[in-house]
């Protein structure tokens, strides 16, 4: 939490993906990781595919400005899961941290 302190000081765009409900078998049960705007990262929620996957919707997330939840099925048999053996189910929440200077347009005053 001391980078993201330091990232909203140094007006950074981010995001910060936290683990919030782990069932049954998955890489881990608590986790954050930074994603910044390219998909470089900080820390980890796991690993593996699912950790790819939350990657790409960090970023995409980034792009629309919005904050979301997303949820996995660690389950390649499971309807909608995708292709992990761990079997349990992983929700993340998504926080986007936007630059100021990125959340508005400043007009020259005359």
């Amino acid at each position: 939490m001391e980078k993201v302190a330091m990232l909203t000081r140094q007006n950074e765009t981010f995001a910060l993906a936290m683990i919030i409900e782990s069932k049954g078998s998955t890489p881990r049960h608590v986790g954050k990781m930074i994603v910044y705007r390219d998909g470089s990262i900080e820390g980890t929620v796991g690993g593996g595919l699912a950790e790819h996957y939350i990657i790409e919707e960090s970023v995409k997330a980034i792009q629309n400005g919005q904050s979301k939840i997303v949820e996995y099925k660690l389950n390649k048999n499971a309807k909608d899961g995708i292709q992990m053996n761990c079997g349990g189910t992983l929700r993340v929440f998504i926080e986007v941290y936007t630059s100021r200077l990125n959340s508005f347009w400043l007009e020259p005053v005359i």
